[in-house]
């Protein structure tokens, strides 16, 4: 079974190369896309075969009745057959699609230096908010454990929870926007306060982050650098304008000062306890050997393994039915309720019933538990089976042809801010 699904990890990245060398992949424009594609075969195929190699597999917290070695083999093969080749087909044929525009008309974007102002002017009120905001109601160290997050929210005011929750969603495309725009302006002063205004955005979404998901940061990082190399890709492609060469002393700044950010974070998260805020926490060399907590072996082969809600409730699944939309019942509650009435739905947050993955371990595993490691497509299977691995695919890869073409070609700054918004 393991030797299978080897074979079937391999097949899957072999995939996506023959089609990047078939459709002439540039990793300047597809970078977005790329990144998405490697994070799904390392959830849906490397990571479930590092764990089923070990051979303290059922040692996980919850009952394992039936070998899993099965249903992971099944469920990665569909994997690749119902998402991912519909993936890679739709989003290629998305972003090589055109429109017939005259050559002049093609990317012809331009920012003007008062909307780079108000968008700068934006993004360093909202960072300056949410900073205030979170300090005041301890919203800046959110915890690790997902089941305690419910418990510091669920009390806000209304006004505080909708400034959390648009900052914790909106900063990475909004650092996005902002270096999109900083990238695009030719000479002006204004290009100063851009760079203030990615900074300031990236570094308290940095500092939000970092005691909580260290992947959220990984991935807002990526995000940033996907921007940078779009724009090299425009410049590449078309001619030459005076004064848009590469902003490279910019850019570099930006990384600069953002990885020494990360550091400073990374020093604050593991001496807090011991120490709260000190200045040997903005030394990046600190020696942090005595505060180092010793980790589970197979931590990090569970936790970004993907297959496993899924290949538990498989059997069940497959003889009583699937979810076909109940497991999002509550999310949907919840969703419209905590604006209307969040009294009303306290008790499905604090119990966890708003995320789908506690619903349909519950229903079809028989594990009570409030976090377990899943991925994108956890959902879509729960609900809807096979159909939904399908349903993913065709969607995802439209969604990522249609925001790859549009920011590789910009005419609209509406389209700019979705195709951020969905790519971020």
């Amino acid at each position: 079974m393991l030797i299978l699904q080897g074979l079937i990890t391999m097949l899957s990245l072999i995939l996506v190369a023959a089609f990047a060398l078939r459709q002439r992949a540039s990793l300047r424009r597809d970078y977005f896309f790329l990144v998405f594609y490697f994070e799904a075969w390392c959830y849906l195929h490397v990571f479930p075969l590092l764990y089923l190699a070990r051979s303290d597999v059922y040692a996980q917290p919850g009952p394992a009745t039936y070998d899993l070695h099965l249903p992971y083999l099944c469920l990665s093969a569909s994997a690749m057959g119902l998402f991912e080749l519909p993936l890679l087909i739709t989003y290629f044929g998305a972003v090589r699609r055109r429109k017939r525009v005259a050559p002049l008309e093609s990317g012809t974007l331009r920012v003007s230096p008062r909307a780079a102002a108000i968008a700068a002017a934006f993004g360093a009120l909202l960072a300056a908010s949410y900073i205030a905001v979170a300090t005041s109601f301890n919203l800046f160290r959110l915890p690790r454990n997902n089941a305690l997050i419910p418990h510091l929210l669920v009390g806000l005011p209304t006004p505080v929870y909708a400034l959390h929750r648009l900052f914790t969603y909106s900063a990475a495309p909004l650092a996005g926007l902002l270096l999109f725009i900083y990238l695009r302006l030719s000479r002006s002063l204004i290009r100063f306060w851009l760079l203030c205004g990615v900074l300031v955005v990236l570094l308290t979404y940095i500092a939000s982050q970092y005691g909580h998901s260290r992947l959220n940061i990984a991935y807002a990082l990526l995000e940033v650098s996907g921007v940078i190399l779009m724009h090299h890709h425009q410049e590449r492609g078309s001619r030459p304008r005076r004064g848009s060469r590469p902003r490279w002393a910019g850019t570099l700044l930006i990384l600069v000062v953002v990885t020494y950010g990360v550091r400073v974070a990374y020093n604050a998260v593991y001496t807090w306890d011991r120490m709260g805020w000190a200045l040997r926490q903005l030394n990046p060399l600190m020696d942090l050997s005595e505060f180092r907590r010793p980790r589970g072996e197979w931590d990090m082969a569970w936790r970004l393994n993907g297959l496993d809600v899924m290949a538990r409730m498989t059997p069940a699944a497959l003889s009583e039915g699937y979810a076909l939309g109940a497991a999002w019942r509550d999310w949907l509650i919840v969703s419209l309720g905590q604006w209307i009435n969040r009294s009303g739905v306290a008790e499905l947050k604090l119990n966890r019933l708003t995320d789908p993955k506690v619903w349909l371990l519950d229903r079809y595993a028989g594990i009570h538990t409030d976090d377990w490691p899943t991925c994108k497509l956890t959902d879509a299977y729960g609900n809807l089976g096979f159909p939904g691995l399908l349903l993913c695919g065709l969607l995802l890869g439209t969604g990522f042809g249609i925001a790859t073409r549009t920011l590789s070609r910009p005419r609209s700054g509406w389209g700019v801010i979705l195709s951020l918004l969905f790519l971020c």
